[in-house]
C-alpha cells in the first residue's frame, strides 16, 4: 500500500512476486519459457505459489494488486494466484509452442484448475499415516473436478523405511500423477537405495504402470468427456451399494481402497507389518489380477498380501487396453495392442487413441474403436467395431488375452474361419494352462473382427 514493490523471503532469498491479476503480466510471464522449451523442456513446474513468504506465510494482505486497471488487495487475489499463475504459464506456453499440449504442474491452485495444470498435493511426510492420508485426498480432489492429481511418494520430508517405500510405490503407480520425490538434505530416496527386494517390487509396479498406460489414456479421455475421475472413490462407481455407502467392511471402505476407471480395484496395503487385508468386493464378478482366480462379489474376503503384492481386483466384463513394458511413455509404437479381456456376461467398451502431444484430436485425428464381449456357457464372442476418426496408428497386432479361462478351448474362430493355433505367430491362438489364459494374435486394420472362443464343456 505505500507505492513500493511488496518484497519476501523465499528459496532464493528476498522476492519480489508477479501480479497474475494483470493480464500485461500474465503475458510477460508466459513469453519466458521460449528458451527452456528451445532447450527441449517438455512441462513447467510451479511451485511455492500459494504465494509463500518464509517469514511471513504469504503476501500481506492489503498488498496492492492491479487487475487491468481495477485496483483490490491481496484478501482478493490469494486464492486465486496459484490459479491465474498456471493460466498464464498454459497461456505463454501454447503461444510459444501452438501445436503441442502443455503440461504443467502446481502446488497452489482453484476451481478451474483442471483447464491447466496437474496438481501434487505439497509436502508430505514418509510416515504410514501420510501414505493412508493419500488416499482420500486424492479421492476428494477427483470429485471436486480435479482429475490429474497426485502424492509426493515416499514422502517429502524425513525418510521412509524400505517397507514403506514399498508400500507406497505399490499404491503410487495408481495415483493420476505418479512420482518419487523427496526433500533436500535427506537421504537419497531412489528405489535402489533401499535393497534388491525394493527394488524389484518397485521395478515390477513402475512396469505395470508402463504397461497400463492405454488404460490409464483411456480413464483421462473419459474424464475430459464426463467428468468422473480418474482414481475413484468406491462410492462413485457403486452408488447403491449399502456396504460401500456405511464404510462397514473393514473400517472406511472409500479411505482404504479405491477404482480406477471403470474396472479396476486397488486395494493397497497401508500399515505397516500388515501381510495381509480384507477387501470387499462390491456385486458381480471379481477377478483377482495376479491369478486370475474369480470371485463372487458382495461380501468382503481375506487376501494374502506378501511384500511384493498389492491386491488389485478386476471387474468382471472388463475390456483393458494395455502395452508390452517400455522405457518411458513414447519409446516405441504402441504395438501390439494389447486387450486383457475377463469374460462374465455381457460388456461394452469404447476405446480411445491420438497421438498423445498434438491438437490434432480436436480436428478428428482419434480413432474410437467400440468393443463387444459376450459370454455364454459355451462360447466367447468378441466383436472389434469399426475404427472411426482419421488416426492411422500405423500397422499392428491386436494381442487379446482371455483371463479366467480354466480349460483349453476346443477352437478358436476368427470371422469364421478356425484359427490356428501356435505359441507364436500372426494370425494364431495359444492356450497358458498356469495362467488360465487364451491368447489371440490378429492384424489390427481398423475393420470389424469376429472372434469365437468354443470353450471346453465342464
Amino acid at each position: 500500500p505505500d507505492g513500493k514493490p511488496f518484497t519476501g523471503d523465499v528459496w532464493p532469498g528476498a522476492c519480489h512476486f508477479p501480479d497474475f491479476a494483470n493480464s500485461k503480466t500474465r503475458e510477460w510471464w508466459g513469453s519466458l519459457f521460449k528458451e527452456l522449451l528451445d532447450d527441449g523442456v517438455a512441462g513447467i513446474w510451479l511451485d511455492m505459489n500459494e504465494p509463500s513468504v518464509f517469514s511471513k506465510q504469504t503476501i500481506q494482505l492489503d498488498a496492492v494488486h492491479d487487475a487491468d486497471g481495477r485496483l483490490t488487495d491481496h484478501r482478493e487475489i490469494h486464492n486465486v494466484y496459484g490459479l491465474l499463475m498456471a493460466k498464464a504459464t498454459y497461456e505463454g506456453l501454447l503461444r510459444i509452442q501452438p501445436g503441442r499440449r502443455p503440461f504443467i504442474l502446481t502446488r497452489s491452485f482453484f476451481a478451474g484448475i483442471q483447464s491447466y495444470a496437474a496438481v501434487w498435493t505439497g509436502d508430505n511426510e514418509s510416515s504410514w499415516e501420510h501414505l493412508r492420508l493419500s488416499i482420500p485426498m486424492c479421492l476428494n480432489m477427483g470429485i471436486s473436478g480435479v482429475p490429474f492429481v497426485g502424492v509426493d511418494i515416499g514422502g517429502f520430508r524425513r525418510s521412509p523405511s524400505p517397507e514403506l517405500f514399498a508400500r507406497w510405490i505399490q499404491l503410487g503407480v495408481f495415483y493420476p500423477f505418479c512420482r518419487n520425490h523427496t526433500m533436500t538434505g535427506t537421504p537419497d530416496q531412489e528405489p535402489w537405495v533401499f535393497g534388491s527386494e525394493v527394488e524389484s517390487i518397485s521395478r515390477k509396479y513402475i512396469e505395470l504402470r508402463y504397461r497400463l498406460l492405454p488404460y490409464l489414456y483411456n480413464c483421462f479421455y473419459q474424464s475430459s468427456q464426463t467428468g468422473v475421475p480418474v482414481m475413484r472413490a468406491m462410492f462413485v462407481e457403486f452408488p447403491e451399494d449399502p456396504n460401500v455407502l456405511s464404510g462397514t467392511m473393514d473400517g472406511n471402505v472409500s479411505e482404504r481402497q479405491f477404482m480406477v476407471g471403470d474396472w479396476i480395484l486397488v486395494a493397497p496395503i497401508v500399515y505397516e507389518g500388515a501381510k495381509s487385508r480384507i477387501v470387499y468386493l462390491p456385486k458381480g464378478e471379481w477377478f483377482n489380477f495376479w491369478t486370475n482366480e474369480k470371485y463372487g462379489g458382495g461380501l468382503p474376503i481375506m487376501v494374502e498380501a506378501p511384500l511384493d503384492v498389492c491386491p488389485i481386483f478386476v471387474r468382471g466384463g472388463a475390456i483393458i487396453p494395455m502395452c508390452n513394458v517400455a522405457q518411458y511413455s513414447n519409446e516405441k509404437p504402441l504395438d501390439p495392442l494389447v486387450l486383457n479381456v475377463y469374460p462374465s456376461g455381457s460388456s461394452k467398451v469404447e476405446y480411445y487413441e491420438d497421438d498423445g502431444v498434438s491438437f490434432n484430436y480436436t480436428r478428428g485425428e482419434y480413432l474410437l474403436v467400440e468393443f463387444t464381449c459376450k459370454e455364454n456357457e459355451d462360447t466367447i464372442t468378441f466383436e472389434i467395431g469399426e475404427r472411426k476418426g482419421s488416426y492411422n496408428p500405423g500397422v499392428r497386432t491386436y494381442e487379446i488375452r482371455f483371463n479366467g479361462i480354466e480349460a483349453e478351448p476346443i477352437r478358436v474362430l476368427w470371422n469364421g474361419k478356425e484359427l490356428k493355433q501356435e505359441p507364436t505367430g500372426t494370425p494364431s491362438w495359444t492356450y497358458i494352462e498356469r495362467e488360465k489364459v487364451v491368447v489371440v494374435r490378429i492384424p489390427d486394420e481398423g475393420k470389424r473382427e469376429l472372434l469365437e472362443i468354443i470353450k471346453m464343456r465342464g
